[in-house]
């Protein structure tokens, strides 16, 4: 069916009918490429057929432009002609391709009267039509016959139909002007299709409930071409009933402009590859200036474009169109085109991200303008919460600059990287520390590095890098600076110069009061008002700004006061925003702080999840010493749960080895203890949770808000049969309570109804002494209040401790390993660590029986089975402090850890 070519094929029988009765005629049917002239003079032809006429049918082609004769030769060879007059156009024919006819204009001469005189008397006996499709494109020799028929039309059963695009060439004018002048010719313009048009077609076979609307969106990208619109049409229904409510663009719109593209001349060609170059801020005097054409070959070229559905107010109608012509363009060409492209917009006055996708897409920022107007782009880019593209101005702009100015620009491309991928940021890492040691870097670019450093536990490059610091005297300013302040706290680790509190740590601005609130909480200074200021730092910072270190300290300050249903209230709002800017880091984090507060409340299940989104959004690498905050919740809710091979399967991922420097490895340590209990490993449990304790006291900040290892090792003690030193332990625990931690205190009351405690702490808040046989029984209700709120709100354990003591195998070992002989804590610190009975014989310089001998009483003494139940952390004589520090898995696993 041709929609909206009805008005147009009836002319054209009109016509026919005229020259049939003896008055020759003629049509031009004038259109766009792929306006469906072609499916026109098809259905004409098939008419024409069908009434009788002898039909001839050719095709210009710009590719057959130079063959002499081609256009007659499709012609006279299109049809079957009588005999005579076969042998007549055989001759002729023969005539053009003659040799001594090539390149002798005046050889062809005789061919126009020729032709006229074959046609003159074959039309004598029938009716015949001569159809010449693009007659632009005709050579040179059966342009010339054409005109010559033309002009002698008036009588006889000849009709003539030409179909051309519209032109403005002054070369095919004369010929359009010439045909189009004489009174028996007809003009018959094909416009691009409606929107009902294009309604119509939809409508022809299909039953789409609403062709009105799909009509219109069709319309709106193909501008009504044919060609565009079947494929549209193709790519939104094929087999499917009703279109998808996105308009898909899909392979046979691409194959579709592709044609088109292939169809246009050569200024409309380098035209539209120029516009798909400027994209959304083109301009014909833009355009111009890129292609190099003067502005009337503009117009007519644009002309073109337009028509053909592809280009709107100098503007493609659709991305995929613009790609597609974009593909056309080679690299080399297309490289040259974005960089001349992007100096026509910065003298244009375009803004900073319009010139830098050009500068990006074209791989090449040679000058120093455009160095700067990449860094200018990025920071736009920043603010509209695009980090992505943020990273890929910076990343152009620091391969193309060198020095001071590219150590500035890699700082900043770090930052702005970790927000999506730590661990492809780390890439910068190694040319920010040198020039670190060479003094290159400023305060807040210093601060940075440290950042990254610290996340990563690359302590010792740090502490070499700060050494360079102070060699070059920028310490000072460094503690000084407001960034710092924040990444201190938030990254606290021991033995570190960074953590000297002689050194000035600022409190004015946000970052400094984000420290300070996380310092007081951390070391039991419970400001008033905490999770109001903590409110007012979350308030003022910004996700992507670089703000992180401050948002995390006001974060954790509030988990750690125990204000978790203000903590989850921001950790939902700042999700939602996360996700929505694509800041991968950041969800990831937010993720394991939201996990904790579900771990805290109770909600093992919601834990669960949490943080294991968080460690799929991230990997482990990028995690690096923080993979303890996620990991611990996770293990600590499946070990709740009574999940406990889960929990053993996650404690086996890598950890780094320094994660055991810094408070991350208290919540991995404590969460390990608690697997430990809940599996009868007391011993280790034990160990863990005294680590727990040994570190946060000597990092003086042991507040049960941070990890309760004293409840732990209460209930490890008490398994163990050691009743006073657990007593003692819960009630030191509940005497660091004040108006928070239920939980906690609820399982330290637990421990001390088990042990048959005589008192409970006199200034333990909300607990009142049971004295006396007398109080027993509210001592044994408290018992039950205690283990059912456990049960219930997410105790450290997923079973309440008996009441009465192991027994059989379990033995007092008062200070843990305390029991063993020098040599013995020697041969078990190394078997923990996983080394073989021999590996162990080689570093001790003793006989491998001996080393046997050793662990057999090792296990004798402590009661247990074999190394699998060895303590997880045996601080001896003879070991480096990172073998001490560095914490094995104690379920009969070695351990696995990621280069530090």
């Amino acid at each position: 069916m041709l929609a909206e070519r009805r008005e147009q094929l009836a002319i054209l029988d009109e016509i026919f009918s005229s020259s049939a009765n003896g008055h020759g005629a003629m049509a031009v049917v004038e259109g766009q490429i792929l306006s469906g002239k072609t499916a026109l003079l098809r259905a004409m032809g098939h008419q024409v057929k069908n009434r009788g006429a002898i039909l001839l049918t050719a095709a210009g082609s710009p590719e057959e432009q130079e063959l002499p004769g081609g256009v007659l030769n499709q012609l006279l060879n299109s049809a079957i002609l009588p005999p005579e007059i076969a042998a007549r156009a055989d001759a002729l024919l023969d005539g053009l391709t003659h040799p001594d006819n090539q390149g002798n204009p005046d050889g062809h001469g005789v061919v126009p009267g020729f032709f006229h005189g074959i046609l003159r008397d074959l039309a004598r006996e029938h009716s015949v039509v001569v159809v010449v499709d693009d007659v632009e494109f005709s050579d040179a020799p059966s342009l010339h016959a054409l005109r010559y028929l033309t002009r002698r039309l008036q009588v006889g059963r000849l009709m003539v139909v030409f179909s051309q695009r519209p032109t403005t060439a002054t070369h095919q004018l004369a010929f359009h002007n010439e045909i189009l002048g004489r009174s028996y010719c007809e003009y018959v313009p094909l416009l691009p299709l409606s929107v009902q048009g294009v309604q119509e077609l939809i409508s022809d076979g299909t039953t789409v409930d609403e062709p009105q609307d799909l009509a219109r969106r069709v319309h709106a990208v193909s501008g009504g071409n044919p060609l565009l619109v079947q494929a549209l049409l193709k790519d939104n229904l094929g087999d499917a009933a009703e279109p998808a409510a996105e308009l898909v663009a899909g392979k046979a719109f691409q194959r579709a402009v592709a044609t088109c593209f292939h169809r246009l001349g050569q200024d409309s060609k380098l035209l539209a590859q120029g516009i798909a170059m400027l994209g959304r801020h083109a301009t014909p005097e833009l355009a111009e200036d890129l292609v190099g054409l003067r502005p009337y070959v503009i117009n007519r070229a644009m002309d073109g474009l337009t028509g053909c559905g592809l280009v709107e107010e100098g503007r493609f109608r659709h991305p995929q169109a613009q790609a597609v012509v974009l593909g056309t363009v080679g690299a080399e060409l297309r490289g040259q085109l974005h960089l001349r492209a992007a100096q026509l917009l910065r003298h244009s006055g375009a803004e900073a991200t319009t010139i830098a996708a050009q500068l990006v897409a074209a791989g090449s920022a040679p000058e120093s303008w455009c160095v700067s107007t990449l860094e200018v782009a990025a920071d736009h880019a920043i603010a509209a919460g695009d980090a992505k593209q943020a990273v890929k101005y910076l990343d152009l702009a620091a391969q193309s600059c060198s020095g001071g100015r590219r150590t500035t620009i890699l700082s900043a491309l770090a930052k702005v990287e970790w927000l999506i991928n730590p661990s492809s940021a780390v890439r910068h890492v190694e040319p920010l520390c040198a020039a670190a040691q060479d003094g290159g870097l400023q305060p807040i670019e210093l601060a940075t590095l440290s950042n990254h450093l610290l996340w990563l536990g690359r302590l010792d490059e740090l502490e070499q890098t700060l050494a360079g610091a102070v060699a070059h005297d920028e310490m000072a300013e460094l503690h000084a600076s407001e960034e710092f302040a924040p990444i201190k706290q938030f990254f606290y680790y021991a033995q570190s110069s960074l953590w000297d509190e002689a050194q000035a740590t600022p409190t004015n601005g946000v970052p400094g009061q984000a420290a300070a609130l996380l310092y007081d909480v951390l070391r039991g200074q419970k400001p008033a008002g905490v999770s109001t200021y903590a409110d007012q730092i979350l308030q003022s910072s910004r996700l992507g700004d670089g703000t992180m270190p401050s948002t995390l300290c006001a974060l954790l300050t509030l988990i750690y006061a125990d204000q978790t249903e203000r903590a989850n209230e921001w950790c939902e709002a700042l999700l939602e925003d996360s996700a929505a800017r694509g800041l991968t880091t950041w969800q990831a984090v937010l993720y394991a702080l939201w996990g904790e507060i579900a771990l805290r409340g109770g909600d093992f299940h919601s834990a669960e999840q949490r943080s294991r989104s968080s460690m799929e959004i991230m990997s482990p690498q990028s995690w690096g010493v923080m993979i303890g905050f996620p990991l611990s919740t996770l293990v600590q809710a499946l070990t709740s749960m009574g999940r406990h091979k889960d929990a053993r399967q996650m404690l086996k991922t890598p950890v780094p080895r320094t994660m055991f420097r810094t408070r991350f490895g208290l919540h991995y340590l404590h969460a390990r203890g608690q697997h430990s209990l809940m599996n009868k490993r007391f011993h280790a449990a034990l160990m863990d949770f005294q680590r727990c304790g040994d570190l946060m006291s000597a990092w003086r900040m042991d507040i049960p808000g941070l990890v309760p290892w004293r409840v732990g090792a209460a209930q490890a003690q008490l398994r163990l049969g050691n009743r006073v030193q657990a007593e003692k332990l819960a009630k030191e625990q509940l005497a660091t309570f004040t108006d928070s931690g239920q939980r906690v205190k609820l399982a330290a009351q637990q421990v001390l109804a088990s042990t048959d405690a005589p008192a409970l702490p006199k200034h333990t808040p909300g607990l009142r002494p049971n004295r006396t046989a007398a109080a027993r029984p509210s001592s044994t209700a408290t018992l039950e209040k205690a283990k059912l709120a456990i049960d219930k709100g997410g105790t450290l354990t997923s079973r309440p401790v008996l009441s009465t003591t192991a027994t059989g195998q379990a033995r007092p070992v008062g200070g843990g390993m305390s029991v063993l002989s020098e040599a013995e804590r020697r041969v078990a610190g190394l078997a923990v660590q996983g080394a073989t009975n021999r590996e162990i014989s080689r570093k001790l310089f003793v006989t491998l029986s001996t080393v046997e001998q050793h662990l057999t009483h090792i296990y004798r003494k402590l009661s247990i089975g074999g190394r699998s139940d060895l303590p997880s952390v045996l601080l001896q004589t003879g070991q480096t402090a990172d073998e001490c520090e560095c914490v094995t898995e104690v379920a009969g696993h070695d351990n696995h850890h990621m280069a530090g």
